[in-house]
């Protein structure tokens, strides 16, 4: 009885990882230029963007002749010492996609970069995701199915059935 409860155990808690990582859906942003004076983002110039580490963010590029780099500083003519690879697929890219899975080591602050404007960027606010609340919606659901298996099991033990 004590190893089904455990293995039922297992299950919800499996159950409930898989749940928390659904919840994690990767963002999307479709980038494109006004000229040579801003990226656009969202309907904005050079907006701030703030992403989460451990998320996929996926950059739909339509700005050609202005690469879009993710970097550690700002500044076109320094695009190649400055880029920030970790993470990062498609770094310089002006038409088409890149990603960026933000890694548990990003800094804070990272910045956008056109390679050959100085004034096309703009600021990458890096944050962590909120702790996973103890007790909250998902927790009480799998708690609740895992009670339910265990009364099914018990009534089957008692009953013979």
């Amino acid at each position: 009885m004590k190893l089904r409860f455990l293995a039922l155990s297992i299950i919800g808690l499996v159950a409930f990882v898989g749940f928390e990582r659904a919840v994690r859906a990767a963002t999307n942003f479709n980038v494109t230029n006004n000229f040579a004076s801003s990226y656009v983002i969202g309907g904005n110039n050079n907006p701030t963007l703030t992403l989460t580490r451990g998320q996929t963010y996926t950059f739909a590029l339509d700005a050609i002749g202005h690469p879009f780099w993710i970097v550690t500083a700002r500044g076109a003519a320094e695009v190649n010492t400055n880029a920030f690879n970790a993470g990062v697929t498609g770094n310089g890219t002006a038409q088409g996609t890149m990603t960026f899975v933000v890694p548990a080591s990003a800094p804070s602050t990272l910045f956008y970069q056109c390679g050959f404007h100085d004034v096309m960027g703009g600021q990458l606010n890096i944050v962590s995701p909120p702790p996973v609340p103890v007790g909250g919606p998902a927790m009480v659901a799998v708690l609740a199915g895992l009670l339910l298996i265990a009364a099914v099991v018990l009534l089957r033990k008692r009953t013979g059935f």
